[in-house]
């Protein structure tokens, strides 16, 4: 029952989250109807090639050259005249992964009294014409026209096609299309990070996410890599109607708790997800096996507060800013103690990242309440290094207190030194 409450109560939400993945909001036009407007200009890599294959009588092919865009057949003032036939202008590929490659070819029939000219217009993909004697298809006979295309970024619906040119004089230019979705081979919900909200004090404080796979019907999970001593993850098979309001084929919802005893300040902790399926790679190729990265992050208030304008309280980090390496910078902050002991709060141990970073807890004679009220120095000394620590690769402290309720505590720091 309680997974069953968590899984939709978290669909709700993530049904919306979903909604922003690009890749799929165009979903039931790609697979459904097609697309209207949705030609895209060609971009570099995209027109692979130009040119027509053509066999000669004794069956061997050649390269024909590319036809020039200006260029129509010359059409029979009087006839006979050949006839085009195509029972099909427009193939539906579905949904595709970024890097794979997928053909299709269309069948014309010559059903007039006269040799049909195939000739190929503007193109937004690979065009290639079945082998034919001098690009001719006899009365009563049929050729067929390859599209092919190998997406090399991920998209919405897609529309690609080629301008088919004829000494049809009914029908003198046809276009042929294929149209689609680019889909990644997994995707999670939410991205990447997953937030715990409402850290508990002395209980397990729960997030959820799922991972899902747009193309796979068999996706399954291994095995999970994660720090057992601080986290508890739990693989919740998700029904096929979960998977099929997130535009996927098959996957599975994950539980993560935070286990209590928490450090104080804002923390983050990665999960490796591995599947039975590989991954792809920008060639397109199949590689190893596609393992997911998951972050568990969010933060703890705990007993112990820090207050000042150099001190983001959503990230739990403090900011020095810019400053000369040989003059160093401190920053002070306050800091109220709930349930402090009686002897007072001690460091009992600090490590820092980089180790010339250092850290001075003061006491204060006056309190504010029933919290004890004390000032934090944190400096960088003159005479330093040239460091730049910033959002993605900020200093930390790893501190220990005598705290009963605050054992640990984490503080990140971001500043550059030059």
């Amino acid at each position: 029952m309680r997974t069953a409450l968590i899984l939709a109560g978290i669909g709700f939400f993530l049904g919306t989250t979903y909604a922003v993945v690009s890749t799929l909001r165009n979903y039931q036009t790609a697979e459904g109807a097609s697309p209207k407007g949705a030609s895209k200009p060609v971009r570099a890599g995209e027109l692979e090639s130009n040119s027509l294959t053509a066999p000669t009588a004794g069956g061997k092919s050649e390269v024909l050259r590319a036809t020039r865009e200006s260029y129509f057949p010359e059409i029979s003032e009087k006839g006979p005249w050949p006839k085009a036939v195509v029972d099909q202008t427009e193939f539906q590929f579905g949904r595709m992964e970024v890097g794979e490659e997928m053909t299709h070819g269309f069948k014309i029939r010559n059903e007039g009294q006269a040799p049909l000219e195939l000739a190929k217009g503007n193109t937004t993909c690979q065009c290639t014409i079945s082998e034919l004697e001098n690009n001719l298809i006899p009365p009563g006979g049929e050729a067929v026209i390859t599209l092919r295309w190998k997406p090399n970024s991920q998209s919405d619906a897609f529309e690609k096609g080629a301008e088919i040119r004829t000494n049809d004089p009914n029908n003198k230019v046809f276009s042929l299309r294929i149209v689609g979705l680019v889909v990644p081979r997994l995707v999670l919900i939410p991205d990447t990070t997953w937030e715990v909200r409402d850290v508990q004090e002395h209980a397990p404080s729960t997030t959820a996410g799922f991972l899902i796979s747009p193309v796979l019907s068999d996706l399954a999970v291994e095995k999970i890599e994660y720090d057992e001593e601080r986290l508890e993850v739990k693989v919740l098979p998700a029904d096929l109607n979960q998977i099929s309001s997130m535009k996927g084929k098959s996957g599975m919802g994950f539980e993560v708790s935070v286990k209590p005893g928490m450090p104080v300040g804002a923390f983050s902790f990665p999960i490796r997800i591995f599947t039975n399926t590989q991954e792809r790679q920008s060639d397109g190729t199949l590689g190893g096996q596609a393992v997911v990265n998951v972050t568990i992050a969010g933060r703890r208030e705990g007993p112990i507060r820090l207050i000042g304008p150099a001190y983001l309280p959503e990230t739990s980090t403090v900011s020095l800013g810019s400053f000369s390496c040989d003059d160093g910078r401190s920053v002070k902050l306050t800091m109220l103690v709930r349930g402090a002991p009686e002897e007072g709060l001690r460091f009992t141990e600090v490590k820092s990242d980089p180790d010339t970073l250092k850290l001075d807890l003061q006491p204060e004679a006056k309190g504010a309440g029933n919290a004890k009220r004390y000032t934090l120095v944190v400096q960088a000394p003159p005479n330093g290094p040239r460091l730049t620590r910033r959002d993605e690769n900020p200093a930390e402290f790893r501190i220990k207190t005598n705290h009963p309720d605050a054992p640990e505590m984490i503080l990140k720091v971001q500043f550059t030194s030059y």
